[in-house]
């Protein structure tokens, strides 16, 4: 087996086990806010009056979906602009010495 083989079947299970990660991460997560629903439905069945603060669990989990999806829009903008992270950024209003004229 050569060098590629092997760096091959690294990147397979490197990726294969960060699929998993992910997936495990959004199965735990869905459990956990189904979790949360149902206690919060539980209290407010429980409550002979008007309802506290679990009345606020929805707008939470919606707001946590909506912030998620921020951030992978995010991440997907810092990744596909890795390339040029390491390039020098230079402002264009600014002009460098060799640049400047002289009066």
């Amino acid at each position: 087996m050569n060098n590629s083989q092997i760096r091959r079947r690294r990147r397979a299970t490197a990726r294969a086990v960060r699929i998993g990660m992910r997936l495990g991460l959004l199965v735990f997560t869905a459990y956990l806010t189904a979790r949360l629903c149902r206690a919060g439905l539980e209290v407010i069945e429980s409550r002979t009056g008007a309802p506290g603060g679990e009345i606020f669990i929805l707008p939470l989990i919606i707001l946590l979906i909506w912030t998620g999806w921020t951030a992978r829009k995010e991440y997907t903008d810092l990744t596909k602009g890795a390339e040029d992270k390491h390039d020098f950024r230079r402002s264009n209003g600014i002009p460098y010495g060799s640049q400047r004229r002289s009066m």
